[in-house]
C-alpha cells in the first residue's frame, strides 16, 4: 500500500498544477509558478518546440520510472527479512 501510494503521489506531484499556473499567472513573474506539466505544454504549444517537449517528457518518466523500480526493490528486500 505504502508503494502504491508512494508511487502515484510522485506522478501526482509531478504533473499538478499545470492548469492552475496558466489560467491564474500563466507562468508567473520570472515563471516561478511554472511545474514539469505547465512547463512542457508552453514549449509544445506555445513556443512549438515539440521535440524539446517530448524530450522532456521522456526524461520525467525516465525519473519516474527510476523512482518506482527503487521503491519496488526497497519494498520486496524488506518482505524478503
Amino acid at each position: 500500500m505504502t508503494f502504491f501510494i508512494a508511487t502515484t503521489g510522485l506522478i501526482y506531484g509531478l504533473q499538478s498544477g499545470g492548469e492552475i499556473a496558466y489560467i491564474m499567472t500563466g507562468g508567473g513573474p520570472a515563471g516561478a509558478t511554472t511545474t514539469l506539466g505547465f512547463y512542457v505544454f508552453q514549449k509544445a504549444y506555445q513556443q512549438f518546440e515539440v521535440g524539446y517537449a517530448a524530450a522532456v517528457g521522456w526524461v520525467v518518466f525516465l525519473l519516474v520510472f527510476a523512482v518506482t523500480l527503487f521503491q519496488w526493490r526497497r519494498e520486496a528486500s524488506a518482505d524478503a527479512s
